[in-house]
């Protein structure tokens, strides 16, 4: 695995040489080493995977033409994950979002699959990119995961024994040239301004067990997706475009699709819910119309049949040859569009 701290990156072996899985005791000294090692911090190259996609590539081949910063990112793509060592210790639901989604690119590698951060106060969570995993996947691992922490206890057994020889990490340095030690200076400027303005809220879900919607003959899923956008539109007082994921698993190397679910046949149900001109049995009646319309266009996304990348690549093809000026809708949408697939 591929360990981040403060900037400095390190590779750790998960098995010894006998291939044998290395004993907690030995990770535990091979994670100390780290923290001894890295007390200060230093430009990180994995900063840059927050910028835009087509810079990061720029930059990761000009990166990989100096030796040492070409292992580095060998080293960290060709990990099984990437364990980030944070020094923040967030205390409330608010501050482990902030944490955990917006934490400090020096200690991210966005363009990896799967990383795992744990912070000083032992705090921890996981991030994954979807571009090739689909939600169910790491969710399963996460829960795999929760249950061997909840139910781990620390060996009685002394774990750091002077005496038992234990591997050392191998540290991958970043050396950047005054270009490149830009571009991670203006990378993290702008991911700063960028997270400036997003701010969280806590809410508190009632049960909604599946139980109910079925007593209603709802498919739970649909249920619940008509319940969110209810109560976004009495909470916001207007109604947003709402994009889904769809997973196209069963196709070759597939990847996810997104599909705006505001259909007509929604909007209508959600603008009438509270109407008092209108019967519970008309109400029923538009609801039962918006799931009719939602299931169909889920499963229509599903065979391969989504709109959202296609619309996606048109524009950008059509954008590189009229400029950034062109648009379809000029809505905001295509921005939303623009800005999942773009």
């Amino acid at each position: 695995m591929a360990v981040l701290h403060r900037g400095h990156a390190y590779k750790v072996d998960l098995q010894t040489k006998d291939g044998e899985e290395q004993s907690y005791s030995s990770l535990l000294v091979e994670m100390q080493a780290i923290l001894n090692d890295s007390e200060t911090d230093v430009p990180s190259l994995g900063t840059l995977t927050t910028d835009d996609g087509n810079l990061w590539a720029e930059a990761r081949k000009l990166a990989k033409t100096v030796p040492s910063n070409d292992a580095l990112i060998t080293m960290v793509e060709s990990a099984a994950f990437v364990l980030c060592l944070d020094e923040a210790s967030p205390a409330t639901s608010l501050e482990r979002c902030h944490a955990f989604l917006l934490g400090d690119p020096s200690n991210r590698w966005f363009d990896k699959s799967l990383q795992f951060v744990v912070c000083a106060n032992s705090v921890s969570a996981f991030l994954a990119e979807h571009s090739m995993i689909d939600g169910s996947t790491p969710q399963q691992m996460h829960q795999w995961v929760s249950q061997a922490i909840l139910s781990h206890q620390t060996p009685t057994v002394p774990a750091l024994s002077p005496n038992i020889p234990h591997r050392r990490p191998q540290k991958y340095p970043f050396l950047p040239d005054p270009s490149t030690l830009s571009k991670v200076v203006r990378a993290n400027e702008q991911f700063t301004s960028n997270i400036a303005s997003i701010k969280f809220h806590p809410y508190t879900l009632i049960s909604f067990p599946s139980s109910l919607f079925a007593a209603h003959k709802l498919p739970p899923k649909t249920g619940f997706q008509f319940l969110i956008q209810l109560a976004a539109l009495f909470h916001f007082g207007t109604q947003y475009a709402a994009w889904e994921t769809i997973g196209l698993r069963h196709f070759h190397r597939g990847l996810t699709d997104m599909v705006q679910i505001i259909l007509p046949s929604l909007s209508l149900f959600l603008s009438s819910a509270s109407s008092p001109n209108l019967s519970k049995a008309d109400k029923r009646a538009l609801v039962f119309a918006a799931n009719f319309a939602y299931v169909a266009l889920i499963n229509r996304v599903t065979r391969g049949k989504g709109y959202g990348r296609h619309m996606a690549a048109l524009v950008h093809a059509v954008r590189k040859d009229r400029g950034e000026e062109f648009g379809i809708s000029g809505d905001e949408a295509e921005d939303v569009d623009d800005r999942l697939f773009g």
